[in-house]
C-alpha cells in the first residue's frame, strides 16, 4: 500500500463572522480558495499539471456556493482545466473528511499528487 503524506498546509484566514460586518461578507468560498490552491502551487514548487484532484470541504452551501467550490476554485486559481474538483459538505468536518478522502485515495493508488481542504 502507497503511503499519503501531507507536503505543506496553509489555513483560510480567519476574521469576524457577520453578514454586515464581517472582514470577508464580500468575499466568493471559490474566490478564498483559489488563493489557496495558488499559495499551495507557489509555496511547494510543484508543477501544477501533476495535480490530479482538488478535494475542499464546504458545509451549508447556499446561491453562489452551491456550485462545485473545488472545480471552481481550480479554475481561478489558474491551474490546468484537467484538474478535477471535489466538493465535500459534511458539516464541521467537511475539510477533516476531503484530506482523509484524497489520502485515502492516493493509499489505494488511484492518484498520487492531490490537493485537499476546505472552506
Amino acid at each position: 500500500m502507497s503511503s499519503a503524506v501531507i507536503v505543506d498546509a496553509i489555513r483560510t484566514p480567519i476574521a469576524k463572522a457577520s453578514p454586515d460586518q464581517g472582514y470577508f461578507r464580500d468575499v466568493r468560498a471559490d474566490d478564498l480558495s483559489a488563493s489557496l490552491l495558488q499559495t499551495l502551487v507557489e509555496r511547494t514548487g510543484i508543477e501544477p499539471r501533476l495535480i490530479e484532484d482538488v478535494k475542499w470541504g464546504c458545509v451549508q452551501q447556499q446561491g453562489e456556493q452551491g456550485f462545485d467550490i473545488a472545480r471552481n476554485a481550480v479554475l481561478i486559481a489558474g491551474l490546468p482545466v484537467e484538474i478535477g474538483g471535489e466538493t465535500i459538505n459534511r458539516n464541521c468536518a467537511s475539510g477533516l473528511c476531503a484530506i482523509n478522502n484524497a489520502a485515502m485515495s492516493i493509499m489505494a493508488g488511484c492518484e498520487d499528487v492531490q490537493m485537499a481542504g476546505g472552506v
